[in-house]
């Protein structure tokens, strides 16, 4: 059934991209659900595969195909030359999986204490804070691209010969 919902959810999607007289607010809104069913997909094949391979294999296949959607996405952006949505999207994705994620597994850890107390390993606030840090320097490093702009192609008539 959740097959046959996705499916529906990309022809819409690419239907109201190409028709005309769409809203593009209606096109945007049936992509977006149609990659949110995309992942939804992926992450139950996962779990569907982690089930017979067990835990180490299944953590390792969340790691590289939970973001496929997302990779897609970027890739399919860098093709029509949209490098801010690509930049975006990249960004996106960490700050999702840096602090909501992240963020989201704290809070759940806590309310699942038994004793009301959380332990987690020291290491776990060294790598939020270095998460952070990526993802904040990435919006830096995204800012001062769009801010620099590109002095070279001023001088490119001035060069030629």
């Amino acid at each position: 059934m959740l097959l046959v919902v996705v499916a529906v959810l990309i022809v819409l999607a690419g239907v109201t991209r190409y028709a005309s007289g769409v809203s593009r607010i209606v096109a945007f809104v049936f992509a977006t659900l149609a990659l949110a069913g995309v992942a939804w997909v992926v992450s139950m094949s996962i779990e569907q595969v982690g089930q017979r391979l067990g835990p180490a294999m299944t953590g390792v296949l969340q790691a590289t195909l939970a973001n496929l959607p997302e990779f897609f996405v970027v890739i399919f952006a860098l093709g029509a030359g949209e490098t801010v949505i690509a930049q975006t999207a990249i960004l996106g994705s960490i700050l999702v999986n840096a602090l909501l994620v992240l963020g989201l597994v704290i809070i759940a850890g806590a309310t699942r204490a038994s004793d009301g107390v959380m332990r987690f390993s020291p290491r776990l606030p060294n790598d939020t804070a270095t998460l952070l840090l990526v993802a904040s320097f990435m919006i830096v490093l995204i800012g001062l691209t769009h801010s620099a702009g590109d002095a070279a192609s001023r001088h490119t008539e001035t060069i030629s010969i």
